[in-house]
């Protein structure tokens, strides 16, 4: 296994575990195409992928304090922006907010709001 060394991009004195929104980017092992295939333009997620996107959503019912803001489930990587705060809610983000693509998981903003799955 290559383990090259890798710049931290990490700034030294923020406090990591501080109220805020993080972007955070998880990339399947090897960089392979686990989570899906982009097909027509979209990706259609694998059972690997649809996993994935469950336990990101899932994220908030195992830490209250976490919001979901957006996400993508790309075929081998995801990206999604965390909001860490003390009530799970309010938080105003200075992020775009999804521009409606067919990319899987794109905006939780079309999901509601209280998390009873209506909309």
């Amino acid at each position: 296994m290559d383990r090259r060394a890798r710049r931290s991009v990490r700034l030294p004195q923020h406090d990591y575990c501080a109220p805020g929104a993080y972007f955070v980017t998880i990339c399947t092992y090897g960089r392979a195409p686990l989570l899906g295939e982009v097909m027509a333009g979209c990706v259609r997620l694998s059972e690997i992928g649809r996993i994935s996107d469950g336990c990101w959503r899932a994220i908030p019912a195992h830490f209250p304090y976490v919001e979901l803001y957006s996400f993508v489930v790309m075929p081998n990587h995801i990206h999604g922006i965390l909001v860490f705060n003390d009530t799970g809610r309010g938080v105003q983000l200075n992020a775009p907010a999804s521009s409606g693509n067919c990319l899987a998981g794109v905006g939780m903003r079309d999901r509601d709001s209280d998390g009873d799955g209506n909309r």
